[in-house]
């Protein structure tokens, strides 16, 4: 058996990790459940690449959203951080979404009102687990922040207070 140090299941057993331990925060099924509810199951694209699944795209929302980042900076980070091509379910390899692709996933999401579920979702898990997250406004940070005690920060969706827990 070969150990590498870049696979999903290396990534899923480490414990002080703080994306890891987002991961494991999170129900993953009521999560995409949300979105296949909102914008429906996505399929071909018009040009016949094969596209992003539902899971990458909502793991990159989730760090979009827990970081506050804009598109441009999410999809640099996406890029050139190996913790968030692991969260997000991609190798090394595997190309990524431009910011063109997630700018368009985001509209439909927030379209259909479903980003305030969403992030009412990561916001209990965290909060469950005795954590909060602190809205971080400007470049990516280094790692997500989760901090233990109370997450009582009131979050901004594109102009709409989504407000304390």
């Amino acid at each position: 058996m070969r150990f590498d140090l870049l696979s999903e299941q290396c990534f899923r057993g480490v414990k002080h990790m703080p994306l890891a331990q987002l991961d494991r925060m999170l129900d993953w099924a009521a999560l995409l459940t949300i979105v296949r509810n909102a914008i429906g199951e996505r399929g071909q694209k018009p040009t016949g690449r094969p596209s992003y699944s539902d899971q990458q795209l909502l793991r990159f929302t989730v760090l979009r959203l827990t970081h506050l980042c804009s598109s441009n900076e999410a999809c640099a980070a996406l890029r050139v951080r190996i913790d968030w091509r692991l969260f997000c379910g991609f190798n090394l390899t595997d190309s990524t979404p431009d910011a063109s692709t997630v700018n368009r996933y985001w509209r439909a999401l927030e379209a259909s009102d479903a980003l305030h579920p969403i992030l009412a979702r990561v916001r209990s898990a965290t909060i469950a687990k005795g954590f909060k997250l602190v809205p971080h406004r400007g470049r990516p940070a280094p790692y997500p922040v989760l901090r233990r005690g109370v997450d009582d920060g009131v979050w901004t969706i594109g102009g709409t207070d989504a407000g304390p827990m």
